[in-house]
This record gives C-alpha cells, structure tokens and sequence, in this order.
C-alpha cells in the first residue's frame, strides 16, 4: 500500500508547486486554504515532524518515537523534505485536527492527546515540529466561590538588588559608588499564604 505523503509547498522545482503558490498570492485567503490543506495532508498522511519542539536533535526525538510505540523509517526521510518522516502509528492511535489550522492532535487508542503537531504549509515559511504531552495532565474547570478561596498576604521582603540592576533609576551616589551603598538597596514583595482559588481535573 502506497503510504500518503504531505506535499512539500515550498519545493519550487516543481512546476505544480510554482502555479499553486502563484494562485495562492493571487486570492485573498489563499494563504489560509493553503494552511487548511496542509493540516488535512497532515491528518491524512502516514508521518510526523522531525522536529520537536524547538530541539533539532533527532535521536532523542527518535527515541521518544520509540517509547511511545511509534515506529519509523528511516529511510522515509526525502531528501526534498526535511521536515517529516514516515511513521507507523500504534493500533487505534489517529491524528485529529484542531480549530487552528496550524495545530494538530496526536491521539492514542483512549482518546487521550499524547502529542501537539504544528504544521504551518505556507510556502513562504513552511515550519513543522511535534511537542510531546506527559502522561498526566489537568484542566482548568472552574474559580472556586470567595467563600471556598484560599487566603493570602502580601509582605515585604528585603533582598538584595542584584548589580546588573544598578543602571538607571537610582541617583547619583549610587552609581558612583555601588559598594558603598549596595548594602542599602532592597525591594521586593512576597506573597504567603495557603489555599486554592480554581479548580482542577486530573487527566490520566
């Protein structure tokens, strides 16, 4: 079974590419059909991003890839795209599309997001990176009533005003001098106290 690739926008040694990207400019939301596509090429397609998040190693996005019981190939890396491999998910795990058509979910066999892809498919700046979810996470429900709220104070704490601070803002006598007067130099606030004002749920 021929695996589905997702089309490489900014490859403008083809001629498909070139008059894609010329009607693209041409219409004024052509810019966000051409994200929308790319977001379902990316649904539809048997890779994933070689990028995750902003770290550029591959082997321990490999790794991860390995943990997760995602199965890749190698050899599916082309030379004229670098930004996906081809992959094989585990059995019941899907790729869904979000509101935003440059973000994506990574869907295990629960229903359960285990990845964010994004994949912006505009030619001009075509980027994609994956960014992995931990195994537990919460959501937000709701504020607590004032009632039920937590308290707390805020005080006054002296600290030290670290050196890269000491520029503008203060007055002559301690830029001339900062060791003499660095002593005397304090301001922060500390907030102490127990308690919750939202609520949360646990995902597992």
């Amino acid at each position: 079974m021929k695996k589905s690739r997702i089309r490489n926008t900014s490859d403008l040694s083809d001629e498909c590419n070139l008059l894609s990207n010329l009607l693209t400019c041409m219409e004024s939301d052509g810019i966000e059909r051409q994200e929308k596509q790319g977001q379902k090429e990316l649904i539809y397609s048997s890779q994933l991003p070689l990028k995750w998040g902003c770290n550029s190693d591959r082997v321990e996005l490999f790794k991860q890839y390995e943990k997760m019981g995602i199965k890749i190939d190698i050899a599916g890396i082309k030379k004229d795209d670098n930004l996906f491999i081809d992959v094989e998910l585990p059995e019941g795990w899907s790729k869904q599309s979000t509101e935003h058509a440059m973000w994506s979910n990574l869907i295990d066999d629960k229903g359960r997001i285990r990845a964010q892809i994004f994949y912006k498919a505009a030619f001009y700046d075509r980027e994609a990176f994956i960014n992995f979810s931990p195994r537990y996470s919460y959501d937000f429900i709701n504020y607590l009533p004032q009632d039920e709220k937590g308290y707390y104070d805020i005080i006054k704490v002296k600290r030290k005003i670290d050196r890269d601070e000491i520029h503008q803002g203060f007055d002559d006598r301690y830029r001339r001098d900062i060791y003499i007067y660095y002593e005397d130099m304090y301001e922060a606030t500390e907030e102490k106290g127990q308690g919750k004002s939202y609520r949360l749920e646990i995902i597992i």
